[in-house]
């Protein structure tokens, strides 16, 4: 028989390890959400309810923070290297239409 199951472990994007990087990613697209500030105005002034206005934050920041993370903290979990993960980043870039050699 199993022992009982260790507490859950309280998780922020501070934490170190693959569920920080996780948790920080997860607060990182909630920040990458388009946010509502208000109303077009009508030509007299009031609010057009049918005409929202919203603003969007330049995410590089955050997604080059993400990166950096995902480097530290996630991929030697799982076996990748930099030079690997630099690899994909330009297949990325590139629409995913570079080519591989057969040798």
């Amino acid at each position: 028989p199993r022992g009982p199951s260790p507490p859950p472990v309280a998780l922020d994007a501070t934490s170190p390890g693959v569920a920080g990087w996780v948790e920080a990613a997860l607060a990182g697209l909630e920040r990458m959400e388009w946010r509502m500030v208000g109303y077009e105005p009508t030509p007299s002034g009031q609010a057009d309810h049918t005409r929202p206005l919203y603003v969007f934050s330049n995410p590089n920041e955050l997604i080059e923070s993400l990166r950096q993370r995902y480097r530290r903290d996630v991929a030697p979990h799982l076996g990748v290297d930099a030079a690997s993960a630099r690899k994909r980043r330009r297949d990325d870039d590139a629409g995913g239409h570079a080519t591989r050699s057969s040798t």
